[in-house]
């Protein structure tokens, strides 16, 4: 179809101004694009040209239209097929969950959301997926409402990335703790330091005995006895080099009497 003045706000790059094109609008409550309002116009213009996934509802049956952006959201099940549909329709298995949402945005109220949970059936199979989106009202020239314009990103990868870094951090803590009742239950000293040679952890006896705890930021010189400071370092080093145990005689200083042990 050749391109007229009254089509020109689809003169975008990209599969949907081409697909809005083809459309038969007539069979939609918005008719033929050439005689919409001028307000739909714009809206569709400015999407179509955005490269954040996007899309909009019109009229009181919310007919959706949608750039290319916002295309992968709608799986391979609900695209092409979205276009020109209600909303509703297209989102029938999440409706309950968004429904609140769409009408608080259509009382004018800006909405936004972070990582917002859905369960969603758009590639044939259910999938758990979350999303970071806002809902805008829309009105038309005489500023009366007449749709809605959503930006929206899918935030799944990351936000299960993240849940699993937590579950990980949550197994870590709990690991610790246990270590920590472990060693405190035993006479000997125990602790940990980082390839770093920051100390992480020091059990109870370590504490009793030399009276410097693991965020004090613990120095050779502070617990070791001068003539062990060298080959303690030059053993650790080796150790973390290599890999090989960390295997050392030392004397440590006992915190009441100043006094050196092995």
């Amino acid at each position: 179809m050749k391109s007229n003045d009254h089509l020109r706000f689809l003169d975008a790059a990209g599969e949907l101004p081409l697909r809005i094109r083809e459309f038969d609008w007539t069979t939609t409550p918005l008719g033929p694009p050439d005689a919409w309002p001028q307000s739909l116009k714009t809206t569709v213009g400015l999407m179509l040209r955005s490269k954040f996934p996007t899309f909009i509802t019109w009229g009181t049956e919310r007919i959706v239209l949608y750039n290319d952006a916002y295309r992968p959201i709608l799986g391979t099940q609900k695209h092409p097929t979205a276009l020109g549909a209600r909303l509703h329709d297209i989102w029938q298995e999440v409706w309950n969950d968004i429904e609140p949402i769409i009408l608080a945005s259509e009382r004018t109220q800006a909405t936004s959301f972070e990582d917002f949970p859905l369960r969603l059936l758009r590639n044939g199979y259910w999938e758990q997926a979350y999303f970071t989106f806002s809902y805008s009202p829309i009105f038309d020239e005489s500023g009366v409402l007449c749709g809605l314009h959503c930006t929206c990103f899918e935030t799944t990868e990351r936000k299960s990335h993240d849940d699993e870094q937590e579950r990980d951090f949550q197994k870590g803590l709990k690991s610790r703790e246990e270590l920590g009742e472990l060693s405190d239950s035993i006479p000997q000293l125990v602790w940990m330091t980082g390839p770093n040679g920051r100390s992480e952890y020091f059990n109870r006896r370590w504490l009793e005995y030399t009276g410097v705890n693991a965020n004090q930021g613990v120095q050779y010189e502070d617990i070791l006895h001068p003539d062990d400071i060298e080959a303690t370092r030059t053993a650790w080093q080796t150790s973390v080099q290599t890999g090989k145990p960390f295997l050392v005689e030392y004397r440590l200083k006992h915190k009441a009497t100043g006094q050196y042990r092995w």
